[in-house]
């Protein structure tokens, strides 16, 4: 930009400084036109070289004059002029071109013409040409006098009534071109010089803006898996880094949460292992002391099933939550009858339910179906079905209703859970949490919720809970009405207001 800015201020001081020149190349033919003039057939021009000198024959033998021109500084330019008859005949040419002729061009226009020519010396120069009618001056006498030295008489071939001569003025151009130089070579400094204090100032601010980056960088690489807990810390960042210094603060404290939670995941996860490992342990030394014993024999084995039973059922869990994490679990999608499902999930509860008094109440209308992958379905259901007889308060009612909410379907269960609180909501869902390891039962792992959550995840269903009135504890999974745009969705499902507690039910047709 710089450098076009350049270009165009010297384009317009060239422009400016030629269009002097020619003003002032004009003004001099002008005062050429202004004595000329004709007399009957004979044509005045009243040229003087005391008020012209740059058109007289320069002497080499006047020492003196140069000698005080060069004194005073003076550098007088050399002029030159030519007056042509309309077809090229020369009738009068100044002394300074002695024998030579100047460039013309046979057009009879008024307007004043400008053209670069090499003058007869060599130089470089620039001319005018002008078209005029000489200045008429009425005949003094009836009998002509003889021609003087700036008179000069017409061709028998020249109308002079009609007549026009052709004026071809030119000059040197040295003090031009040498102006145009100074003009150029000044711009060219100045411009190196503002694009070196520019190019200075760059990177004089490009060093210092960059220091917060390098502060940045320096305390990133500060930061391993030893020091998550630290921050980045700018006290006068700018406004630009402002949004990226918090945006990389976050990222810190997620990596810092995940780093965490794989922490105590695998703590919970050696833990939980540890005990059932315990237990095969002692049940080995203690079958290796009566080997001979048949019952305690039928009963070691008895042990030894129990606890590879609550092993595999860890390690399944955790496989399958690594493939949902992981992506790598596949999904078949069948129209699934809610109401069937969840009857079925139910009567394999019935015996645990049955011993602390649980009463189970589905109000899912069995013409509601989804689209979705019937065997991960049937998971979410009976490890909600587990946890609510699990942690359920004994003589209660566990309540499984289905609704139609804003274009969707809701499937919620609700169960009566003692001692939850609204600030363990948010741990329900994290892998071997539970609200009293102590009180567990021993095929209860904590993971029962968090299978849930990767399954509904990777299906697409909504998730959430909820706790009414301190101790009603409630899971809603929620099923996109709009077939192909989710995972899970209503199969040609239809609103019918059908009163059932207050709420609508989806009916297929």
């Amino acid at each position: 930009m710089l450098l076009f800015a350049g270009a165009i201020g010297g384009f317009v001081l060239h422009a400016r400084l030629v269009h002097e020149f020619d003003r002032a190349l004009e003004a001099k033919a002008r005062a050429l036109i202004a004595v000329t003039s004709r007399e009957g057939r004979r044509v005045d021009i009243d040229f003087r070289s005391e008020s012209m000198p740059e058109f007289a024959k320069e002497e080499a033998d006047d020492i003196e004059v140069q000698q005080d021109k060069e004194e005073n500084n003076e550098e007088e330019e050399t002029g030159y002029f030519e007056i042509f008859l309309q077809d090229g005949t020369v009738i009068r040419r100044s002394p300074s071109l002695e024998r030579d002729d100047l460039p013309l061009r046979l057009d009879s226009s008024k307007e004043a013409a400008f053209r670069n020519v090499k003058l007869p010396d060599g130089r470089r120069g620039r001319l005018v040409q002008i078209a005029f009618e000489p200045r008429v001056e009425p005949l003094k006498t009836e009998v002509q006098e003889p021609l003087d030295e700036d008179q000069v008489e017409l061709p028998a071939s020249v109308d002079e009534q009609s007549l026009r001569l052709l004026l071809v003025v030119a000059r040197d151009r040295e003090r031009l071109d040498a102006l145009l130089n100074s003009v150029y070579l000044t711009l060219a400094a100045l411009t190196a010089l503002l694009l070196g204090a520019i190019g200075l100032l760059v990177h004089r601010s490009i060093h210092r803006g960059f220091r917060p980056i390098e502060a940045i960088n320096t305390q990133i690489t500060r930061i391993g898996p030893a020091t998550l807990e630290a921050r980045v810390d700018l006290a006068s960042s700018p406004t630009e880094l402002a949004t990226i210094v918090t945006a990389l603060n976050g990222l810190l404290e997620r990596i810092e949460s995940g780093f965490a939670r794989e922490r105590k995941f695998s703590s919970d996860v050696a833990h939980e292992l540890r005990t059932p490992v315990a237990e095969l342990r002692a049940a080995c030394e203690v079958g290796a002391k009566w080997p001979d014993d048949p019952a305690a024999i039928q009963n070691f084995f008895g042990d030894i099933r129990e606890i590879a039973l609550q092993m595999e059922r860890i390690v399944t869990t955790l496989l399958m939550l690594t493939r949902c994490d992981a992506g790598t679990a596949t999904v078949e999608r069948k129209t699934v009858p809610l109401a069937g499902l969840v009857v079925q999930c139910w009567e394999r509860m019935v015996e645990k339910a049955g011993k602390k008094g649980l009463r189970f109440r589905s109000r899912v209308d069995p013409a509601v179906t989804v689209k979705t992958d019937r065997d991960k379905l049937e998971m979410i259901v009976q490890n909600l079905l587990e946890n609510a007889v699990a942690h359920s308060v004994p003589e209660t009612l566990i309540d499984c209703e289905c609704a139609f909410v804003d274009s969707r379907v809701d499937l919620t269960l609700a169960n009566e859970a003692a001692n939850l609180t609204p600030e363990d909501l948010r741990h329900v869902f994290d892998r071997f949490w539970q609200k009293d390891r102590a009180r567990s039962a021993q095929d209860r792992f904590g993971l029962g919720l968090s299978i849930v959550k990767a399954l509904a995840d990777l299906l697409g269903i909504g998730l959430r809970v909820n706790l009414r009135e301190s101790s009603r504890f409630e899971v809603c999974l929620s099923f996109s009405a709009e077939n192909g745009r989710a995972a899970s969705g209503l199969t040609r499902a239809t609103i019918e207001g059908v009163p059932d507690g207050g709420r609508e039910v989806a009916r297929s047709v």
